[in-house]
């Protein structure tokens, strides 16, 4: 996505969710510090608002074209920086299995590890299904999502609707 379509709410959560990269791309650029230093307070996953513009203004001495600009710019330098080897080191990988039966039970399962990862159209079983549910626990993978965020790689396994015996 361009940088100028993004507002400040969309710069906002991508500054926030980035802030150990970008702390690592700025370091040493005195620029940017002040904005890191505030953007640094808050957490991507927590329940806290987050800092209001016009607050942000005042913290920062800034009129709201120089902080929209500013925060552009950091937005510009983690998108032509994170291709950079070591830039973007992935820290964690976390895997959810979205399953349901026909009696409407839904289930997401988080294991430490596959074996394999399934592509859509794969049938794999999981035997805690399988012991606790009279020989089920095979599911078809119906969709398979990838997010990469905050430095960790989130893949969403999603199965079809019922789970087959």
């Amino acid at each position: 996505m361009c940088n100028s379509d993004l507002n400040y709410r969309n710069l906002l959560n991508a500054l926030i969710s980035e802030k150990r990269t970008l702390s690592k791309i700025l370091k040493g650029q005195e620029k940017y510090d002040e904005l890191l230093k505030e953007i640094n307070k808050y957490d991507i996953d927590a329940y806290a608002p987050w800092p209001k513009q016009k607050d942000l203004l005042k913290t920062l001495g800034l009129k709201r074209k120089e902080l929209i600009d500013l925060m552009r710019e950091v937005y510009d330098k983690f998108c032509s920086s994170i291709s950079s080897d070591g830039n973007y080191p992935i820290q964690k990988t976390e895997i959810l299995i979205c399953a349901s039966n026909w009696q409407e039970d839904f289930w997401v399962l988080s294991p430490e590890k596959l074996e394999f990862l399934p592509s859509v159209g794969d049938w794999f079983m999981i035997p805690f299904f399988r012991n606790n549910l009279s020989g089920g626990g095979h599911f078809k993978v119906k969709e398979i999502t990838h997010e990469i965020e905050n430095q960790k790689h989130i893949i969403t396994i999603i199965t079809d609707d019922d789970i087959s015996t």
